[in-house]
């Protein structure tokens, strides 16, 4: 009898085994099919957002992501404050190894992603790279205000400015004929921005007019141009018998050997602006002139004080065409670009006053201060 029921149990624990076994199969099974399914779901999506040409094609950012080549990890609402949403994403790129050449992918993963969420205020993230996309927007607008790229307030915009005009290298300058009547204009008006008369602009991005018909994007600082890019679009000649067409080759014979250069972009100053030439666009900056004694004063007053606000202040009332103006808890940034003079502090070694070779004054405790290159 107990041999007997031995094997009664024996076999009642098989068949146990056996439908545990099967049932698991049959999940593994099903997961696989699930998942093949679900791959030749995003293949199928992914050719199907591939082929959209337009802004208002997106509507969600699931199709961004498959657009851009971007995997959408979650979306969800955010609990940071003036935030409606937190995107987390893998990116196909790292701004760790170069800007530039991300530039494009970004603004596309910006704009894309602003209209799919009808402009709410959202940071995208990847946590892999370190990646943090802050992207405000104003909503009864429809238009995207500002962005951060880690931090950094119209990121591209800045680095651009900081190539261009703090790593000018020379003070010297040339003669230039001004050939473009939308920039005589600008220099007949002393920069000033309130009478100019260059067409209607199609839209505004990152801090700039754009003109998209006329072929340059105008960028205003306390009522004066502070940057006038003309871009492939434009048909005339803007200095001398150069346009945006022109080669490198045609460059420098027209103008002599750049004050500047790095890779494929070139610089002059002359009398009364700098000129950079890079990838069919040609950028023009105010060279500025002013009076440094008040500013002097004021760092002479401020010198052993710790209010780094109510000097920062000061300096912003003295001088009021400030480019970039970015405040936090721990941090203060104000930058004058054309001026040479950036005022940080935060919790980093390189904080206080920042003296370009662009900057063109007087300077008190010249011993406290750094000048960069």
């Amino acid at each position: 009898m107990i041999i007997n029921e031995i094997k009664k149990h024996k076999k009642i624990i098989i068949i146990l085994v056996s439908i545990l076994l099967l049932f698991l199969i049959t999940i593994i099974l099903i997961k696989i099919d699930q998942k093949k399914k679900y791959g030749k779901f995003i293949e199928e999506e992914t050719a199907r957002v591939k082929q959209y040409t337009a802004l208002t094609d997106f509507q969600s950012i699931q199709e961004v992501a498959l657009y851009l080549d971007c995997k959408l990890e979650k979306q969800e609402k955010s609990q940071k404050e003036n935030v409606d949403y937190d995107i987390y994403m893998t990116l196909p790129i790292d701004v760790a190894d170069g800007h530039a050449k991300h530039k494009t992918f970004l603004e596309k993963l910006i704009q894309y992603s602003a209209y799919a969420l009808k402009y709410k205020n959202f940071i995208i993230i990847d946590k892999s790279k370190n990646i943090n996309i802050a992207v405000v927007c104003n909503e009864k607008e429809q238009e995207i205000e500002t962005y951060y790229i880690n931090n950094v307030e119209n990121y591209f915009t800045t680095k651009q400015n900081e190539e261009n005009i703090d790593s000018f290298k020379t003070t010297s300058e040339i003669e230039l004929n001004v050939t473009s009547n939308e920039l005589q204009q600008i220099i007949s008006l002393d920069w000033r921005s309130s009478n100019l008369q260059v067409g209607t602009a199609e839209s505004t991005f990152k801090g700039y007019d754009i003109y998209f018909d006329e072929g340059y994007q105008i960028k205003k600082v306390a009522g004066k141009v502070f940057n006038i890019v003309f871009t492939d679009k434009y048909q005339n000649n803007v200095v001398n018998n150069l346009n945006v067409n022109s080669t490198i080759e045609e460059i420098k014979n027209s103008l002599g050997k750049p004050q500047f250069e790095s890779g494929n972009l070139i610089g002059y100053k002359s009398k009364d602006f700098y000129v950079f030439f890079y990838n069919n666009q040609i950028s023009i900056y105010r060279v500025d002139y002013y009076d440094t004694e008040k500013f002097a004063e004021i760092i002479d007053k401020y010198k052993e004080s710790i209010d780094t606000k109510s000097f920062v202040d000061e300096v912003k009332s003295n001088w009021t065409d400030y480019d970039i103006s970015d405040y936090g808890t721990n941090y203060i940034k104000i930058q004058y670009t054309l001026k040479g003079i950036t005022i940080k502090y935060d919790s980093t070694e390189k904080q206080g006053i920042v003296v370009y070779n662009n900057y063109n004054g007087k300077l008190l405790r010249k011993s406290n201060f750094r000048r960069s290159c």
